[in-house]
């Protein structure tokens, strides 16, 4: 730990707006990979509504849509896993050449738990749904 806080109070000035502007592209990024599955899903199987839907209904248009259904979740789970850089990158950013306090080490961590949960949620849409609505219909 104290290598990294070394390292953290003797960065540059360049490298403080290298690593504010990689966050930025970052957040950016996470903006339209958090729109898209929303897009997607919603034309494809009328997501989220459709989680209201009984099996008989969302099953055979998950068939239907697999493709449709697989990108979106994919989409899902790629802004998923990104949650865990960005809280890195973010409590870098703002607590700039000082080590961060107890709250943004708080908030990494929820990022980072945010993260790991969403993701491990996701992955169950992504595997196995496809598997049982097809054995569905």
């Amino acid at each position: 730990m104290a290598t990294t806080t070394a390292s953290l109070n003797t960065a540059s000035p360049t490298e403080g707006k290298t690593l504010a502007r990689a966050t930025a592209a970052l957040l950016f990024l996470e903006t339209l990979l958090m729109i898209a599955p929303i897009v997607i899903l919603g034309a494809a199987i009328n997501w989220p509504a459709s989680l209201d839907e009984p099996a008989s209904v969302v099953l055979p248009l998950i068939v239907a849509q697999s493709g449709a259904v697989r990108l979106g979740y994919f989409l899902y789970l790629l802004y998923s896993v990104l949650f865990w850089p960005i809280a890195l990158l973010v409590v870098r950013s703002v607590a700039g050449r000082s080590t961060p306090g107890l709250l943004l080490q708080l908030a990494t961590g929820f990022g980072v738990a945010s993260a790991v949960l969403r993701t491990l949620g996701i992955i169950r849409w992504l595997f196995p749904m496809p598997l049982l609505a097809q054995s569905y219909v």
